[in-house]
């Protein structure tokens, strides 16, 4: 027990160290000694962990990821309206694009090379879009139903939201320190849900 948490320590640290420069110095400026160096390891035991760059886009992929599960997840449930799920989900989002934003630049660096690294890694960002979109549109579809929101919105409503959140994540990319992220947050639901919600 105690020698696996130690290795899930090291390979932790290892890719951590592999985050940090791929977001430094780019994907593929990034060499494995490079990482080595950086976990203050010796090569080999990289590949101990990871085999290639290319596993490491992996992991780094299902990291960035998991936001958009535990939000598949969150609207499962049926404790709260649609209403709430759109008030909870809309901050929940927005924090978890923006908290660890070299994620952010690694996967937008890699998906706009659209290169082999991507591909590789099964990096399908149309599939991620549109299925963040489906279930966007879901929502709002039950909040119509509920008379909670307005019945004339456009279909394009989810689209406009997630786009919203999205050019606040280039920004927050470009210029990380300009914003206080729980004022954005207040700000942004206060704004699309005054758009949508019924008077």
């Amino acid at each position: 027990m105690y020698v696996k948490s130690q290795k899930e320590k090291k390979r932790r640290k290892i890719l951590k160290a592999a985050i940090k420069l791929f977001a430094e110095k780019g994907f593929h400026q990034t060499t494995i000694d490079d990482i080595a160096d950086a976990a203050g390891i010796g090569k080999g035991t990289v590949y101990e962990y990871f085999n290639s760059k290319i596993d490491f886009v992996n992991e780094i992929y299902k990291i960035y990821c998991t936001p958009s599960q535990k939000m598949q997840m969150r609207l499962k449930t049926n404790d709260v309206s649609p209403l709430e799920k759109i008030q909870t989900l809309l901050p929940m989002l927005l924090y978890d694009m923006n908290t660890n934003m070299n994620l952010n630049r690694i996967v937008l660096q890699l998906w706009l090379e659209n290169g082999a690294a991507a591909k590789e890694a099964g990096m399908d960002m149309a599939k991620l879009y549109r299925d963040a979109r489906l279930q966007s549109e879901s929502l709002l579809k039950a909040a119509i139903d509920a008379g909670q929101i307005r019945k004339d919105i456009p279909e394009f409503t989810s689209m406009i939201i997630l786009a919203i959140l999205e050019g606040l994540s280039l920004q927050l990319l470009a210029e990380p320190d300009s914003y206080d992220l729980d004022k954005l947050s207040d700000s942004i639901l206060d704004f699309i849900l005054n758009g949508i919600k019924n008077n």
